[in-house]
């Protein structure tokens, strides 16, 4: 009777996504959970290497916990984005998220001897996105950016006005047999 297969076939259909998605929701909940265990061992790391006596290690101790914590706001961005509705209907100013992340990473430029500006379209830049999002991947690549860039030069915010948004520095840049793994 093809009725009855095609029924025990969508019984085990729905079985098997029900399944992969209990898995999935797993698999998200041990990030997050990863993420926020490892900011308390961080942030006790970091403060110890403050107190340390040779202040020459200091540096470099710093740098390595700030790539660390960078990997651990990442998976904690993972697990939230998979649970993330965006509202197609949703409108923001492209250029305002823009000058609001210069101006919070503007501290980390300027302790590192570099420089943040803003080029291109000064007016609003209304593009369909949520702000948000938008703000975590622009300051991504701002941040990328200033820590990949020499002393003493500046990292580029430039913004057109069509919507689109390059973030400037000069850095080495990423190898060409690097760059299909990353785009």
């Amino acid at each position: 009777d093809t009725d009855n297969e095609l029924g025990r076939l969508a019984g085990v259909l729905n079985s098997t996504f029900a399944r992969l998605d209990a898995a999935f929701a797993e698999q998200r909940q041990f990030t997050s959970d990863a993420a926020h265990e490892l900011r308390t061992p961080l942030a006790i790391l970091r403060t110890r290497i403050e107190t340390l006596p040779d202040q020459s290690i200091t540096k470099s101790l710093h740098h390595d916990i700030e790539g660390m914590s960078r990997v651990v706001s990442q998976l904690l961005d993972s697990a939230e984005l998979d649970t993330f509705v965006v509202n197609p209907d949703e409108s923001v100013d492209l250029q305002l998220v823009c000058a609001e992340v210069a101006e919070l990473v503007a501290p980390l430029a300027l302790a590192q001897g570099k420089t943040i500006a803003i080029g291109g379209a000064r007016d609003p830049i209304w593009i369909r996105g949520n702000a948000e999002m938008l703000h975590r991947a622009v300051r991504n690549l701002v941040e990328n950016a200033i820590n990949h860039t020499p002393k003493d030069t500046a990292v580029e915010i430039e913004l057109s006005a069509d919507g689109f948004v390059s973030v400037l520095d000069r850095g080495q840049g990423i190898a060409d047999a690097e760059r299909e793994m990353i785009f």
